[in-house]
């Protein structure tokens, strides 16, 4: 039997439609200088995507019927998102800075790109998924010992008036949802 529109308007007076825009970022980064710098981040961040989840299946054949067999789980743990840049530099040097905790980048101050390889577990970016009234958070994407990979061009030109902006790319190590608030499945992660 075919739903009527007025179904679909009775849904949406109670699970409305999520638009690109409902979303705030958070980063904390482990290092109280940084952290302080990327506090406002989600005044400057756009284009942030919501990681994936992939498994993949082997196939076992039986009498030339091939059946898909669940083998390993893979988290998407490469992120890429576009900064738009401030007047002082201050948030592209934070991510510079936070790239540099990994290796150090001073090379006429006589780097042995000495750093911090380590598992970062307190290095977390979430991305906090806003309800209908654009202030609860309804659910929140933690991403779990977070690396700065790239810190891209900042973008510039005497022909336009653009807002300059770079890019940022970095993985994690994986990836769970946090603070469910309304809905099914409030124990996902």
């Amino acid at each position: 039997m075919a739903r009527p529109l007025n179904d679909f308007i009775q849904r949406m007076t109670t699970n409305q439609i999520r638009t690109q825009n409902m979303w705030e970022m958070t980063v904390t980064t482990g290092f109280a200088d940084i952290d302080e710098v990327l506090e406002p981040i989600t005044m400057y961040v756009e284009g942030f995507e919501a990681p994936t989840r992939t498994t993949t299946f082997n196939e076992v054949g039986f009498k030339g019927y091939m059946i898909p067999i669940p083998a390993v789980e893979q988290m998407g743990t490469e992120h890429t998102f576009n900064v738009r840049a401030d007047a002082d530099g201050e948030i592209r040097r934070a991510f510079l800075a936070w790239q540099g905790k990994t290796w150090n980048p001073d090379i006429a101050g006589g780097s042995v790109f000495e750093g911090d390889r380590r598992a970062n577990v307190g290095s977390i970016i979430r991305l906090h998924l806003l309800s209908h009234d654009m202030q609860t958070v309804s659910e929140v994407y933690k991403l779990i010992g977070v690396r700065v990979g790239e810190v891209g061009a900042l973008q510039m030109s005497n022909n336009a008036g653009d807002i300059a902006q770079f890019q940022i790319s970095c993985r994690s190590l994986f990836w769970s949802i946090e603070n469910i608030k309304n809905g099914a499945f409030k124990d996902q992660k």
